[in-house]
């Protein structure tokens, strides 16, 4: 259960950073603050494979991209899926006389 915790918080962590990423790019703001700029550096790993699939450079918002959007909106969605499952009690779990 524990590693369960820790999967979901840095899978929050990663939508947390997508989402200011995709604010930022919005708003272009990259260019004018340091951590801007050190955000898109550090969350850029993140959208590449997207951007390379065609369309995926193609700017929606600002300097936002698809790519951007596509990756904010499914890694913020995982957390929601694993959260929305109905949860079983300990006692349905175990299978016996």
């Amino acid at each position: 259960q524990l590693a369960n915790q820790v999967l979901v918080a840095a899978v929050a962590l990663a939508g947390a950073l997508l989402l200011l990423r995709v604010l930022f790019l919005a708003l272009v703001l990259p260019e004018l603050v340091w951590s801007g700029a050190a955000l898109i550096r550090l969350t850029g790993p993140l959208t590449l494979l997207l951007a390379m699939i065609p369309g995926g450079a193609t700017r929606i918002l600002g300097s936002a991209t698809l790519a951007d959007f596509t990756a904010a909106i499914v890694v913020t969605a995982i957390p929601i899926f694993i959260f929305s499952r109905p949860r079983r009690a300990a006692s349905a779990r175990s299978v016996g006389p």
